[in-house]
């Protein structure tokens, strides 16, 4: 088992490490640089898959700041590499694809584009398989971070940046307000682990009995659907389709509109699936269904 313990990180890790090798090797292999991205995704996947395969969950902790209760920790529950297989799964695939379709840019450029593209997709594998909350809020961020780059990838043309900024803002800002839903469940419950959170009855009891259960579901939930641009944040996405066709095929179709559904889903048991829930996520899902119809 500790073989698959450190294996939980360097799925996430990976692809960042070829990010930074990306930019390096931009410079010189041009369009191969996307040999790259296809192998880093498709060791990730292959990695995943492992760890699938274990039949138990698996989880990698290390203290981090423990003043704050923050630790590094992972958990590759059959959930969290459901989602981190199709990350990397269709990463390969965007990969792969992105190697005949991308037009013949400067060297450098291209490696700027399978650099951010890496580093979405790590920070994608970071909040699909991260047991922190604190954890998972910074690659939640990063993600948004790293979409802002490959949206406005083509920032020669203003409706690329306008499209760019405004994702960034309506995800960054639904982010921060994430995380002061993740802080008020920190300090009403004593920890920050999702394992602890979602199969302990006694820290479900204390986080929905007490005053905070009520804005941080509110705080969490507003978080989740500015990500998956939902109704009444739905505005962003269709601005940010002027990224290149392998990054709207990653970002929006495939990954990162989904974060928001998987966050939910990692907090159900928490916040118990009661009235308030079903109050908000109703209504909000309805009126994103019938605009988009």
């Amino acid at each position: 088992m500790p073989q698959n313990e450190l294996l939980l990180p360097a799925v996430v890790f990976v692809p960042f490490a070829a990010a930074a090798l990306a930019l390096w090797l931009g410079k010189f292999a041009g369009p191969r640089t996307g040999g790259l991205m296809v192998l880093a995704a498709a060791g990730s996947f292959l990695g995943c898959l492992h760890l699938a395969s274990a039949g138990a969950p698996v989880v990698f902790a290390r203290e981090w700041i423990p003043g704050l209760l923050v630790s590094l920790s992972f958990r590759g529950d059959s959930f969290g590499l459901f989602f981190a297989l199709l990350i990397s799964g269709i990463g390969t695939l965007v990969g792969i694809y992105a190697l005949g379709y991308m037009p013949a840019l400067p060297p450098r450029r291209l490696g700027q584009f399978y650099a951010a593209l890496l580093a979405f997709m790590g920070a994608m594998l970071g909040v699909a398989l991260s047991d922190d909350l604190i954890i998972l809020f910074v690659f939640w961020e990063a993600t948004s971070v790293t979409s802002f780059i490959l949206i406005g990838f083509w920032y020669e043309q203003e409706e690329g940046r306008k499209g760019a900024w405004t994702a960034l803002q309506v995800t960054a800002i639904g982010g921060m307000v994430m995380l002061a839903g993740f802080i008020l469940i920190g300090l009403t419950c004593g920890t920050y682990s999702l394992q602890q959170l979602t199969q302990s009855r006694e820290l479900q009891a204390r986080l929905a009995e007490s005053s905070a259960f009520a804005p941080a579901l509110l705080l969490v939930f507003a978080g989740a659907l500015t990500k998956s641009a939902q109704w009444p944040f739905h505005f962003w996405l269709p601005r940010a389709m002027v990224a290149p066709t392998p990054v709207s095929t990653y970002l929006h179709a495939a990954t990162m509109v989904k974060a928001g559904i998987f966050l939910l889903g990692r907090m159900l048991p928490l916040f118990g699936g009661g009235g308030l829930w079903t109050a908000i996520l109703l209504p909000v899902g309805l009126v994103t269904f019938l605009l988009g119809a």
